[in-house]
Formats: structure tokens, sequence, C-alpha cells
């Protein structure tokens, strides 16, 4: 009987502390290591994205370079960080220390907080077709039609209950397939769920963006794809879409970086979080990254 009331206070101590995590700012510690292993390279130059501060959901209070980078500039919304490297001799690793602040974005803490994050430009981009958010495609809009309410915030809801019947989830798979074959396949990982969701309140007239960025906790991989949602009462809104990752319609209990809004970023050859060119032989690269996080109430 003790054992049994031991162990129902530790389950009860555990679910308090998680709900006390998703009410919390958090600080979390972003460690991005490359290491090089050069095979007659005779030059090389690495382009990645870097964490920069974003209206209620994080400031950053401090980034380390293990190499001084030849430029960071700011370019569509984004921040980016140059290394050159030439010469005989270069070094075999590259290690990026971010510390930031995170603020919960979820439904829940956004409605509670009343911390309305505005949209500065125009909405017409988050609504339009594009490379792996297929909104105008046919089956698209066929689906999406089953799916809408006159009330937005109903039409997310059938829209995110919908991604989450309908795919199975499976191991990351690095080659993107887009909105309509994850509809098609009904499976994917992080970034189907998130195009599919996205795509599919684009079709209904909602401005949604898909975001890319890191987050907390145990997870296979920390890097992670998330969507935010535009509803008129509360500006932008993030949505945990994928299963397992602790999150729901309503909340989201991990802490989130976000790196980049942009689905199709031209920066990066539309890549994800890095992009590299070399000159001679090609090197081998490795990128670790690993998330840990301190947390703190409000």
């Amino acid at each position: 009987m003790r054992l049994h009331i031991k162990t129902s206070v530790l389950i009860f101590l555990f679910l308090l502390s998680a709900r006390l995590a998703a009410q919390s700012e958090r600080v979390l510690f972003l460690r991005s290591q490359f290491d090089f292993v050069w095979q007659g390279t005779n030059r090389f130059k690495l382009v990645c994205l870097i964490a920069k501060d974003r209206e209620n959901r994080q400031k950053v209070e401090n980034v380390r370079y293990s190499l001084r980078p030849d430029t960071v500039y700011e370019k569509d919304g984004n921040r980016y960080a140059e290394f050159i490297m030439d010469g005989l001799v270069k070094p075999d690793k590259l290690e990026i220390i971010t510390e930031l602040i995170v603020y919960p974005h979820d439904f829940n803490s956004v409605k509670k907080s009343k911390n309305k994050t505005a949209n500065t430009g125009s909405l017409e981009k988050y609504i339009a077709s594009e490379q792996y958010m297929e909104s105008d495609d046919e089956v698209i809009q066929k689906t999406a039609s089953g799916l809408k309410k006159k009330d937005d915030l109903k039409t997310v809801e059938n829209i995110y209950k919908f991604v989450i019947k309908t795919l199975n989830c499976n191991e990351y798979n690095p080659d993107a397939i887009g909105a309509k074959q994850a509809l098609i396949d009904k499976k994917g990982d992080c970034t189907e769920y998130t195009d599919l969701f996205v795509t599919l309140c684009r079709a209904c007239s909602i401005p949604a963006k898909h975001i890319h960025g890191y987050i907390s906790g145990p997870v296979n991989v920390p890097q992670h794809s998330w969507a935010e949602v535009f509803l008129d009462k509360l500006g932008w809104v993030q949505f945990e879409v994928t299963p397992g990752n602790d999150g729901k319609l309503e909340e989201a209990i991990r802490g989130y970086i976000t790196m980049t809004d942009i689905r199709n970023d031209k920066n990066l050859n539309n890549g994800y979080f890095y992009l590299y060119y070399w000159w001679g032989a090609s090197p081998t690269i490795k990128n670790t990254v690993t998330v840990k996080e301190y947390i703190r109430g409000r």
C-alpha cells in the first residue's frame, strides 16, 4: 500500500512538473558541432542558420563560436553565419553554442497571456501554394473542403485531427515528398505532418507557416518541424502536429527554438539548416546537434 502511494505521488509530481514546464519560460542551450574530414579540399564555405530574437517566442542571450565567422547577416527575416576555410591548414571542427530564453507560444499560452503576435506584412504569402505545400492542388482542395467550417479555429481543429488520424509516423526521411504525396502515402515524419497541416490550412484560406527548428527533451534528433497558424483574435499560434512530442491541439510541452519560417529557403538552396560549397575534393562533414535546458518560472 505504501509503495502504491509513493508511486502515485511520484506520478503526480511528474505530471505537475510537466504542466509547470509547459507554462514556464525555458533557458535552452543549443550546441551545433560540425566535424570535418578534409580530403584534398582547397577551399570550403559553410552557410548556416543562426537563432535570432523572435517576438513572443524566443530571446537570444548569447552566441559563442569556436571559429569566428567571416560574416553574420540577416536576410528574408533569418540570420545566417558564413564561414570560409582555405589554405593548407583547416580546423577539424566548428562549434556554435547559443543560449536562449524560449517562451510557450501554443494556443493555451497565447490565449492566457494575451500576447498577440501580429503580422507585420501581408498574409497573402501564407495562404499561397508553393513547393511541397500545394494548396491549390485538386486533391488537397477537395480534402480541405470537407474539413472547412465557418469558424477558423474549428477548421484548424478538424485539420489537426484529420492529419493525426490519416498519417502514420515513420522514420526520418531526408527526401521531402510534399503534402500531396504524404496524403497519398498516408505516412511521413515531422516534415510531412507539418506540410500537410499547413497546406490544408492554406487551402481553407487560413494563413499558416511551416517552422524549422529544434525541440528540447528526450528525442531521437532535436531537428524538428511544427506549424504556426494566424488566428484573428490571437495572432500567430504554434501547433505541434507530429505525434509523440508531448503535444496536442491546445498545448505543446517541449521547448521550441525557431530557426526559420521559410519552407523553401533559397539562401540555403531549399535546404533546412545549413549549406556548404567546396573547391577541390569533397570533404566529409558531420553535424551533431544537442539541446539542453534549464526550466525556470516566469
